[in-house]
């Protein structure tokens, strides 16, 4: 695919092929308005590739994810911590879909389920101040 996109000339030149388990990936923090992964999470098996969604991706940006219901639960605890610890917040979560068109019969064992899941990035503890006179105010309030 990406080989048709170069050939195309699609995304001028922005295309890059990494492994999504090889830690860091090659992209700055807070460098990405939007993380998208359709598709792949039911093949990875590392949580931990959410933590470099949440580091890549720019405070107040999103992270959209299509998760099958049969893989949730490789997922369910890191996205809960980093809930939890302030890194990202569940903004919406689409209703369970079959993942194959014209498929309507949720109930057949051959089903293949899914969620979209949207996240955004919470800005980071000590940027939520934002300006010095904002952390001065802080400071003289106590805070």
């Amino acid at each position: 695919m990406l080989d048709v996109c170069r050939e195309r000339g699609v995304y001028r030149g922005r295309l890059w092929q990494h492994s999504m388990t090889e830690y860091p990936w090659p992209f700055e923090s807070d460098s990405m308005d939007l993380v998208m992964c359709n598709g792949v999470l039911i093949y990875v098996k590392d949580s931990d590739v959410l933590e470099e969604m949440v580091r890549v991706t720019r405070p107040g940006g999103k992270a959209v994810l299509m998760i099958r219901v049969d893989g949730f639960g490789t997922y369910k605890d890191k996205i809960a911590e980093l809930e939890q610890d302030g890194s990202w917040h569940l903004v919406d979560v689409s209703e369970t879909r079959n993942n194959f068109p014209g498929g309507d019969d949720l109930s057949d064992a051959e089903t293949v389920l899914y969620n979209v899941y949207v996240f955004e990035k919470n800005p980071a503890a000590e940027d939520a101040w934002g300006s010095d006179a904002d952390v001065e105010e802080k400071e003289r309030i106590g805070g």
